[in-house]
């Protein structure tokens, strides 16, 4: 969920948007805003669910356009 991936991939920006999603979350977390903050980790998981369907049919590429495969 933190896009550590992403960037051990060198995906850089698809890494900082998923590292922005989390951050985003915790901080509506902090305010009281538990709505947005689960609404946004929904958006996360949902984000996650087809990264690991693209990794399953070998359709990823990493940041250099080479596929990625389990």
């Amino acid at each position: 969920m933190m896009g550590v991936h992403h960037f051990y991939l060198g995906d850089w920006l698809h890494g900082l948007a998923d590292a922005g999603l989390l951050v985003l979350a915790v901080a509506f977390s902090l305010q009281g805003y538990g709505g947005l903050a689960l609404l946004v980790l929904v958006i996360d998981a949902i984000h996650t669910i087809v990264i690991f369907y693209y990794l399953i049919v070998e359709k990823w590429r990493d940041g250099q356009g080479r596929p990625v495969t389990l």
